[in-house]
């Protein structure tokens, strides 16, 4: 019931400059990752193709492990990392993801045809439980 009620209340964005997670059952929260902060992301995809994308701040940066749970990489307790789960497409966002990082630093990202059209937005909910 809890892993279902996180999937219906939360909204992950990324933007040109940002990464913008909106979640909470009871109480919503917002919080906004600017590029300038995130240091590195990692993808942990499933043989379905879902998965989870963990975003490592940048050295110095200090998030709640607390505040971001359940959105958190498990185990990383002194550096915790902000992690959107259970999407259903994870390498497609960790591309989307990329391409705006690159973006955002001003280096040429290999576009897909496909993905060409994308908009500067992109909110991914994630997988129904």
């Amino acid at each position: 019931l809890f892993a279902w009620g996180v999937s219906r209340t939360t909204i992950y964005t990324i933007t040109t400059r940002r990464v913008v997670m909106r979640f909470g059952i009871g109480l919503s929260v917002t919080a906004n990752l600017p590029f300038a902060r995130i240091e590195e992301a990692s993808v942990r995809r499933s043989p379905d193709g879902s998965g989870d994308l963990s975003l490592g701040m940048a050295k110095g940066e200090r998030i709640s492990w607390l505040f971001f749970w359940p959105h958190v990489r498990g185990w990383r307790m002194k550096r915790p990392e902000p992690t959107l789960r259970a999407l259903g497409d994870a390498g497609m966002v960790a591309r989307l993801l990329s391409r705006a990082l690159a973006g955002a630093a001003d280096i040429a990202a290999p576009v897909a045809p496909a993905m060409a059209e994308q908009r500067a937005a992109s909110s991914i909910r994630p997988a129904a439980a």
